[in-house]
């Protein structure tokens, strides 16, 4: 069997390892904290029962993912060799670069980042072996997504990029090679219709609701900008508005209205109001 690990946790973290799991992968969640393991192991419990719920998956591919999953406090608690290594932890360059060179020290055959910000060139300058390295942007919900962006970094060589490839297969992904560049390809597409939308509830366009609708009706899309924008966070909303307006100018500044909700606490789902309500 083929072996990976993730290091984090959080939403990404988790739906990455569960979706390598779910197609027989031993998949190692990395993360520091007793709590934060049990959270994520009820979560892949949660997500697995749903699918079988669905009909998505066999109730014994449900059951044996769920064994396929396993965890650590600490990267350098990992075994060497493993195939694949992603780094999947908050968006701080100096974190991720700490992660990676944790990761390294244990010489998988790939290490990638899930980063949907930030340079896989400059992410790979502290490492020893920058041509092992690449960007694996996933989208959110994993499970749900049929492709995954590969960055390829300056220094990343064609069989990194032919590996990933192949083991993205093996988990019924499609793939896309991207060059590194702010905010890869679709970040770049969804996060401008994102800001889109905020400025025109700022201006009292149309409400967020009757927004989304639009989008979800006319378009097709499966969840309207700004219902998305409460799933993602608006923090994260800000913060990537933020790092792309520096990179490719005016036309990724926040809008008012999102700074303010975020300094309000209004982060979406995660707090329990945003452009909507959440309940849960």
């Amino acid at each position: 069997m083929q072996r990976m690990a993730v290091i984090g946790a959080g939403m990404m973290g988790v739906g990455i390892a569960y979706v390598f799991a779910a197609k027989d992968w031993i998949a190692t969640i990395v993360a520091p904290e007793r709590t934060q393991q049990e959270l994520a192991y009820q979560q892949i419990v949660t997500v697995a029962a749903d699918g079988v719920r669905r009909g998505k998956i066999a109730e014994p591919v449900g059951a044996k993912l769920i064994g396929n999953v396993e965890f650590k406090s600490e990267i350098l608690e990992l075994p060497s060799n493993l195939d694949l290594i992603i780094e999947s932890i908050p968006e701080s360059f100096e974190l991720k670069q700490k992660a990676l060179m944790q990761s390294e020290a244990v010489s998988p055959k790939v290490l990638a980042s899930s980063t949907s910000t930030l340079s896989i060139s400059a992410l790979a300058k502290t490492l020893i072996a920058p041509e092992k390295f690449l960007g694996l942007h996933f989208f959110d919900p994993v499970w749900s997504f049929r492709v995954v962006e590969i960055v390829k970094g300056s220094l990343t060589e064609k069989d990194t990029l032919s590996t990933a490839q192949t083991y993205l297969n093996s988990i019924g992904k499609e793939s896309v090679v991207i060059s590194d560049s702010p905010g890869f390809a679709t970040n770049r597409l969804e996060l401008i219709m994102a800001l889109e939308a905020t400025r025109m509830v700022e201006s009292n366009v149309a409400t967020p609701a009757d927004i989304d609708q639009l989008m979800t009706s006319a378009y097709s899309h499966p969840v309207g900008p700004l219902e998305l924008s409460d799933l993602v966070g608006l923090d994260v909303r800000l913060d990537n508005a933020l790092l792309l307006s520096q990179g490719l100018g005016e036309r990724f500044a926040p809008p008012k209205i999102l700074i303010d909700m975020v300094r309000a606490g209004k982060l979406g789902r995660k707090s329990g109001v945003g452009f909507y309500k959440w309940t849960s």
